[in-house]
């Protein structure tokens, strides 16, 4: 039974209301219409709280409230009463974990209560086992199909990880035990050949010696002669017995080659490392046969998954494989190796755009900007509309089948997944890592951490993809194209993170600024366009990457669109 959480209205206007929670959620708590759990009250604020919840983990913030939060009784936060909520929300707000049992008090009226199940655990490391098929409306309609269930020596429920390292274990101690025994046949015919005499040796006589060949004790005709005459007389039987142990010192080094060592693809060389990062490196290969050079991106060990996460990524992954556009990085190989995830895809000498901006002062001329952004548009239009056939879940412990569907969503759309064919002054540019953020959540790496925060950086995100974690629509990549390009054009976010205050509030809570008051330089009509297409309510405006582009290319003045003609 996989981890739940619910959360019960106990008291108020909503009573008996309930909400269940399975996957990774955000949920904010408030007045406002647009709240996941509205609370009609006039003592609760607009937005009064926020729950982060990664089953069976909680955390709790008040958000400025002018009445507090309340967890069982205790005051977790409240805005002073002559503070204003425009002022309280660039206030640090601790978070709280959260217990079964827990009582939210909200205003004057509400009570919510907080009910944990922690699921079926695995008895060797407390990972949580997966019950029943998960997750079915992922980026392209893949769902995870039930694990089959694997118990330990003691009949005890394990999970797939634990399962893989007892047998992997259990397979290493059959392998020790024969080559022990291999060994020990080897010594037996060597003592045979070669009679060793006894451990505890009597100090040699003055001028004997011991034969480096046999052991035995010998006279030496000539003060340098090591072996004796048996030996002297029979060298090859000696350099066969040496060259033996030499080639099983070889074996013994080759087993201990790291996991992650680069050369992990056969047919492939390491020239050099172009990147490194939380979750990896990216190398830079040449094929063997072609001499073709090639970007190897790699999960390195310590952040590997266990066997099922790692099929989950890999089929999540694999898509990228089908993708045929000139402004899509191409990937050519997905896999593992060594216990490391791989992706063999297209070498890209440019870097990312966001490297770009580093190397020109932390943004890009509004030509440059407007020349990559058009192409990364294209690429997403074509992803977002393209036929794909993909794997999902036929049903509990029926396996899978084939269905066709329409498009596939990035979900997290930046100028680090923007890569150049060069640094020139019209590269080709190339959106990277599609897939990637569905597969990591899909193998259980899109994780809130024991302290509230959630993987990587999500100020690219729309208030919409913040709020739920599974809004997987064209629209949020429209989205963060337009805010990619706003930041490309003025190196400032476009919404005012500071720090100390949670990301998830700003994200929900503010809007874009408008991209003029950033940059007054940019063309009124093209800041139009812009601002456009970062409103977030009631709805997203654009739904489609092509609608975005077409927009901008009519917005452009003269000089940058004489910049972009090749690509309009």
């Amino acid at each position: 039974m996989p981890a739940k959480v619910t959360l019960t209205v106990t008291r108020g206007e909503k009573q008996g209301e309930s909400h269940e929670y399975t996957d990774i959620s955000r949920v904010l708590i408030g007045r406002q219409e647009d709240c996941d759990i509205v609370v009609p009250e006039r003592t609760v604020s607009r937005y009064h709280c926020l729950l982060e919840i990664n089953p069976p983990r909680v955390r709790l913030q008040d958000f400025g409230s002018l009445n507090g939060t309340f967890l069982s009784g205790r005051k977790i936060g409240q805005r002073d009463r002559d503070m204003s909520w425009e002022e309280a929300k660039d206030m640090h707000h601790e978070s709280f974990e959260l217990k079964d049992g827990d009582v939210l008090g909200l205003g004057s009226q509400c009570e919510i209560t907080c009910r944990i199940e922690k699921g079926t655990a695995c008895a060797l490391c407390g990972r949580e086992l997966p019950d029943a098929p998960a997750d079915t409306e992922a980026t392209v309609l893949i769902s995870q199909q039930n694990a089959p269930i694997r118990l330990d020596g003691q009949g005890r429920r394990i999970c797939e990880d634990c399962f893989t390292r007892l047998q992997k274990e259990k397979e290493e101690a059959e392998k020790r035990r024969r080559e022990q025994q291999e060994e020990k046949e080897r010594q037996e015919k060597e003592r045979q050949n070669h009679p060793q005499p006894p451990a505890a040796e009597p100090e040699l006589p003055d001028g004997q010696k011991k034969c480096a060949g046999c052991g035995k004790i010998f006279t030496p005709s000539a003060p340098d002669n090591n072996l004796c005459p048996a030996c002297l007389a029979n060298r090859a039987r000696v350099l066969d017995g040496v060259m033996a142990m030499l080639n099983i010192n070889a074996r013994k080094a080759q087993q201990k080659k790291p996991a992650g060592d680069p050369s992990i693809l056969a047919g492939y060389e390491k020239i050099s490392l172009l990147g490194k990062g939380g979750m990896g490196e990216v190398w830079k290969v040449r094929s063997m046969d072609t001499g073709e050079e090639y970007a190897l991106k790699t999960m390195l060990p310590d952040v590997a998954m266990d066997e099922q996460a790692k099929k989950l990524f890999l089929r999540e992954a694999g898509i990228c494989e089908r993708l045929r556009h000139p402004n899509v990085v191409k990937a050519y190989d997905t896999g593992s190796a060594n216990n490391v995830l791989y992706i063999l895809m297209d070498l890209c000498e440019g870097g990312s755009a966001d490297d770009l901006m580093k190397k020109k002062g932390g943004w890009l001329p509004l030509e440059l900007a407007t020349y990559i952004i058009l192409q990364c548009l294209s690429g997403l239009d074509y992803v977002h509309n393209m036929d794909l056939e993909v794997e999902i879940a036929a049903g509990k412990y029926q396996g899978t089948r084939e269905v066709s569907v329409k498009g596939l969503v990035h979900r997290d759309f930046k100028p680090g997944n923007i890569f150049l064919s060069d640094t020139g002054s019209h590269p080709t540019a190339m959106v990277a890592d599609f897939g990637m953020a569905k597969a990591f959540q899909a193998a259980g790496k899109s994780q809130i951490s024991k302290t509230g925060a959630v993987m990587g950086t999500p100020v690219f995100m729309p208030k919409q993809q913040a709020r739920d974690c599974k809004y997987a629509k064209p629209e949020v990549d429209v989205w963060a194209a337009a805010a990619s390009y706003y930041y490309m054009v003025t190196g400032q976010f476009v919404k005012n993170f500071r720090p100390g205050v949670n990301v998830w509030q700003v994200l929900i809570a503010e809007s874009a600024v408008p991209i003029r008051k950033r940059d007054p330089s940019v063309p009124r009509d093209l800041a139009d366009v812009i601002d456009l297409a970062l409103a977030e309510s009631p709805r997203l405006h654009y739904s489609s990457a092509g609608e975005l582009r077409r927009d901008l290319a009519a917005a452009l003045p003269g000089s940058v669109r004489t910049y972009c003609e090749d690509i309009l």
